[in-house]
């Protein structure tokens, strides 16, 4: 890191470090919580919607359905199946 002669500790490049550890830490606490208890886990699996036997998903329909839900103009995949998100 550069420190400023002056500046020290508030020197841009401290000041960057800072904030990028704070925001880690946030992803870190928001992303991987700790704690969940098994009933916690057991109510995100039971609001999970299960699957039907035999009923395959078409990857044109669940693109069309985040589209939509996303507000976002539909496009058509390209030559390799890829979707460009503008």
């Amino acid at each position: 890191m550069a420190l400023h002669p002056e500046l020290g500790a508030q020197s841009f490049d401290c000041l960057l470090q800072s904030l990028m550890q704070r925001k880690f830490r946030l992803a870190e606490q928001a992303l991987w919580p700790m704690g969940d208890s098994k009933i916690d886990v057991a109510g995100l699996i039971e609001a999970m919607p299960q699957p039907r036997r035999g009923q395959h998903v078409v990857i044109a329909d669940s693109m069309a359905e985040q589209f939509r839900r996303d507000e976002l103009s539909p496009t058509s995949p390209g030559p390799h199946g890829s979707y460009e998100l503008n």
